[in-house]
């Protein structure tokens, strides 16, 4: 492409520091550094810029915190921080050739950077990967209720007046067409597994197994963030309906606000053969999602819409079957119904979940590796960095 054209993506989190968007930059931005954009992250820490792979780094604001758990009103003040100083490095740095790409971390970046900056105006787009307030409310996080309506409003107002928003998926679309977003300005760009992340069918793969005494077992996993949004007690509900099949084991893996009580809710029903993992350095991951025969994904159907579960690309990526609980009427539950990807049901459904587990692992023709298969062929041709990146070259030229 001939000339130099600056693309500014503002986020809170960006590697080394952890964070599932900072992550999706870190393949994203250099990428396009090297397709000839100008590409600039501004995110949250402390220090001077500095050049990665061709992308430069603008850390302000305070010191990032890597603490898996925070007080609320420590997040809320680290928040406000990088807010304030993403608020003053736009208004010192920004030019109107730009095109200024700002993510939903922290949730109300949106409202408060799309409306208040003065200065030169940019080519605008909100990149939104979760839809708040209105989750913190389908939830009912008392702070969220207070807040929605000024908050809300703010964010709205960003999101009409702006060049472009860019959602991951059709649920999440009609959500933010119903706020009167003109269709014209919405666009659809999935999400992608991390780059590094791959099948593991070799002797690796086969020895992360054994250490873990997994060996002529049918594993079931859960990895991610064991959050509010998800329906973990479903995920209970299934391995309770199973406790007799002493050859299906139950695994989750990660951490978040539901583990403390999942783990006393497991203890207490005795469900010896549910165990739990802490989350996994980078280099064991891939190894460790090709130990599972069976991926879990659950939803809220109160978040239905709002939310896209991230690690449905990770499952995928390591050609995995999903078994999903939650709204089927949601996007995600359509694309394993409509591809036969695995299985998908409502909560009250659960029943049918576990038949559905003890019917895959009792079948012994090749209907679980042709299981596989199309796991495989739908990720190759829907998903994956590659189509992602293709987009958003199109998208920013």
């Amino acid at each position: 492409m001939s000339g130099e054209k600056r693309v500014i993506f503002v986020n809170r989190t960006y590697p080394p520091y952890p964070g599932a968007t900072g992550q999706l930059l870190r393949d994203l931005a250099p990428a396009l550094a090297r397709t000839g954009y100008k590409v600039i992250v501004v995110t949250a820490g402390t220090g001077s810029v500095v050049s990665e792979d061709g992308v430069t780094v603008h850390r302000i604001g305070a010191a990032f915190s890597a603490q898996r758990r925070i007080s609320l009103w420590d997040k809320w003040r680290a928040q406000r921080l990088f807010f304030n100083a993403a608020k003053t490095w736009w208004e010192t740095h920004i030019q109107s050739a730009d095109t200024v790409v700002i993510m939903t971390d922290p949730p109300s970046l949106s409202g408060q950077l799309g409306n208040c900056p003065r200065g030169p105006r940019p080519r605008l787009v909100h990149w939104v990967q979760d839809i708040h307030p209105e989750v913190g409310a389908a939830l009912t996080f008392p702070p969220a209720r207070a807040l929605i309506g000024r908050w809300s409003r703010a964010r709205n107002r960003a999101w009409r007046q702006a060049d472009a928003v860019v959602t991951l998926g059709t649920d999440m679309a009609a959500v933010i067409a119903n706020l009167n977003v003109a269709r014209s300005r919405l666009h659809i760009s999935p999400n992608w597994a991390p780059r590094w992340l791959e099948p593991v069918e070799d002797a690796l793969g086969q020895a992360s197994r054994e250490q873990r005494g997994w060996t002529g077992k049918f594993v079931v996993m859960y990895s991610g963030n064991l959050g509010r949004v998800h329906d973990m007690e479903a995920i209970i509900a299934v391995a309770s309906r199973l406790r007799s099949r002493r050859d299906i084991v139950f695994c989750l893996v990660g951490d978040g606000a539901q583990i403390d009580r999942l783990k006393a809710t497991v203890a207490s029903r005795q469900l010896e053969q549910v165990m739990f993992l802490p989350p996994q350095p980078t280099q064991t991951v891939s190894a460790m999602l090709s130990a599972a025969d069976l991926h879990l994904v659950t939803l809220k159907e109160s978040c239905a819409g709002l939310v896209w579960p991230s690690k449905f690309y990770g499952i995928l990526a390591v050609q995995r079957p999903v078994l999903f609980i939650g709204p089927v009427s949601a996007e995600i539950g359509q694309q394993i119904k409509q591809h036969r990807l695995g299985w998908a049901g409502a909560r009250d459904k659960v029943d049918e979940a576990g038949s559905w587990i003890e019917a895959l692992v009792d079948d012994h023709t090749d209907r679980p590796s042709a299981l596989r298969s199309r796991v495989a062929a739908y990720h190759h041709s829907h998903l994956g960095f590659e189509r992602s990146l293709a987009w958003w070259q199109t998208f920013l030229s």
